[in-house]
């Protein structure tokens, strides 16, 4: 279930990829116009099939009111659904949780920060955070990453000693910062931040539950240049990058 646009494309597509080539299967893939909210049966249609996991790339309102209409059908059929078909994210953060209501817990998110994460750069940052923020709500992975970047800006121009655009970029390659949610570095290449990816599970009381996460860091791969589908036979799609 998507919001009609590129972000949720490209998640899709590549959710996709991963599941065909562990021999699963997409049942149905949908897309609404940003902001839509009227669903028209579907999630009727969804709790009907009952697949394992329902994968939402929908934003803002689309969002909250169709994981409030999933619950109520699957409540409906005298079915759990937190535990047998869960909505599954890489955006739903704790800002947005509350907007939930009674519906927040039990969903899935990937990302690479919560603020449950338990380090002592976290428990200062979630400190300031609330000394000035706390009307909020808890810190997001939004907030955390603001954060980063400006640290990681600032110590590029620290070691650049200049101010100048060239300086700067060459400067902040390899870049390593201590963030909340741990070890950043900056990719030589591409500029994009090595960081560790987290599953989170959230809880009514509006925070997540961090229920798996990644042994080391993962390289950054943005525009998908290191995948090689070709070296897998049983692939049989061709990426042409340019």
């Amino acid at each position: 279930m998507g919001s009609n646009y590129i972000w949720a494309w490209e998640n899709n597509r590549i959710l996709r990829e991963a599941l065909s080539s562990v021999g699963g299967e997409v049942v149905g893939e949908r897309y609404f116009p940003i902001g839509d909210t009227d669903f028209a049966g579907l999630p009727e249609a969804i709790v009907a099939d009952q697949p394992d996991f329902v994968f939402v790339t929908l934003i803002g309102d689309s969002c909250y009111r169709f994981i409030q209409e999933l619950r109520r059908q699957a409540d409906a059929a005298g079915i759990d659904q937190p535990s047998v078909m869960p909505v599954a994210s890489c955006s739903l953060s704790e800002a947005e949780l509350p907007l939930l209501g009674d519906d927040a817990a039990g969903h899935l998110s990937s990302s690479v920060y919560f603020s449950s994460i338990d380090t002592p750069q976290n428990q200062h940052f979630t400190g300031l955070w609330n000394q000035q923020f706390s009307h909020l709500g808890r810190a997001s992975a939004d907030a955390e990453a603001s954060f980063v970047a400006i640290h990681l800006l600032a110590n590029a121009l620290e070691k650049a000693a200049d101010t100048s655009l060239e300086a700067v970029r060459d400067a902040v390659r390899g870049i390593e910062f201590l963030a909340p949610q741990g070890p950043v570095t900056v990719n030589q290449e591409n500029l994009h931040c090595a960081m560790r990816p987290r599953i989170g599970r959230s809880t009514q009381d509006c925070d997540f539950q961090i229920i798996h996460e990644a042994r080391d860091l993962v390289q950054p791969d943005p525009y998908l240049v290191w995948v090689d589908p070709m070296s897998e036979p049983e692939n049989d799609y061709l990426r042409v990058v340019k």
